[in-house]
């Protein structure tokens, strides 16, 4: 996971360290077929080539290239020690290689659907199979006939394709089950993070905080007027300002994966700065009061003026609780709002 959670349910790419740890994984496994096969003079040579192929078409659902990359040059160089530069080793390679190039464009193509990446695979490997049948009269390690070679191209398409199959549709799964959860915490009106999931994280980068010594900074703001705005120009307007809003916001810290926005009450939201410093939390809050102040929102011909009223604050050693810190901070917004709104009150 990234250094901090701000949002709700977190599906990303793995960092350094994983990504590290994939490596060693996937190159010890294809060194240890490589000198199993070696070691095994009874298993059959040419299995373990479809055995290769699947190998290397499912790590690639689920992996970086660089980690593929980094696992087959792992297994060249360990086929180059154990049988040595020769003309059919390095055939071997090259041969491999150009395999392994071809099912790379496969896999991470971006316009190629399921279904064709899937032919497209057993293609490929048709193409390495009938080039292996051509190079076998010539090789004192392979005799096949066409029978032997089409039981091979079989066995090939059914290691390549159950287990694509099976990977498709657990993949679909998934990405029904994260949509239904993310939907959980996603605000319908706005589209920003829910009042459930700004529970769930600012109690996450609180107790981190506190365990960490780290500064976290809360933004609450309140929007100005809003009641007169729906009295004045209708609910659909009020709706609009949401949406307008919260596009304007999100843009502005889309960049920043140290912020978070949520809307936790009707025309009520919350900034959680992780790890960041309360004058840089002010300063994005004064940027953010300045472009809304100054945006022009126009709804059905109609210029509605918008500003907000907010409170920052940091963690303070005498906060026990994530509920101590956010009544903090929504004191701060109720002074600012009692001031006459339009401004930002800190205490820091």
């Amino acid at each position: 996971m990234s250094k901090h959670s701000n949002e709700a349910v977190w599906v990303g790419k793995m960092d350094w360290r994983l990504r590290s740890l994939a490596m060693a994984f996937f190159s010890l496994v294809a060194v240890y077929m490589l000198i199993f096969q070696y070691f095994n003079t009874t298993s059959d040579t040419l299995a373990f080539t479809n055995i290769k192929i699947s190998f290397l078409i499912l790590v690639m659902m689920y992996v970086s290239p660089d980690v593929v990359t980094v696992a087959f040059d792992a297994a060249a160089v360990t086929y180059v020690v154990l049988y040595g530069i020769k003309p059919y080793v390095l055939a071997y390679i090259v041969s491999y290689a150009i395999l392994f190039a071809l099912i790379m464009v496969i896999g991470y193509g971006r316009n190629i659907k399921p279904w064709w990446r899937l032919l497209l695979y057993n293609l490929v490997g048709l193409i390495f199979w009938t080039a292996t049948f051509i190079y076998a009269p010539y090789s004192s390690r392979y005799q096949l006939s066409v029978g032997q070679t089409g039981e091979y191209l079989i066995q090939m398409v059914i290691l390549v394709s159950i287990p694509y199959i099976v990977t498709y549709f657990l993949q679909q799964n998934q990405q029904v089950i994260f949509k239904q959860t993310q939907e959980a915490f996603i605000d319908g009106l706005t589209q920003v993070l829910n009042y459930h999931a700004f529970n769930l994280n600012v109690e996450h980068a609180f107790q981190r905080a506190k365990e960490k010594d780290l500064s976290l900074c809360m933004m609450i703001l309140d929007l100005d007027h809003f009641k007169s705005i729906n009295d004045t120009y209708g609910h659909l307007a009020g709706n609009y300002i949401l949406i307008h809003f919260c596009q304007i916001i999100s843009q502005m810290i889309s960049k920043n994966v140290d912020i978070a926005l949520y809307r936790i009450g009707g025309e009520e939201f919350a900034l959680v700065f992780n790890e960041t410093e309360p004058g840089s939390a002010a300063a994005v809050g004064q940027r953010m009061l300045n472009v809304i102040r100054d945006e022009d929102f126009i709804y059905k011909g109609q210029e509605i003026d918008l500003t907000f009223s907010a409170g920052i604050s940091k963690v303070h050693p005498d906060n026990y609780t994530s509920k101590e810190f956010f009544d903090q901070v929504d004191q701060l917004t109720y002074q600012a709002k009692k001031a006459g709104g339009n401004q930002i009150r800190t205490d820091f």
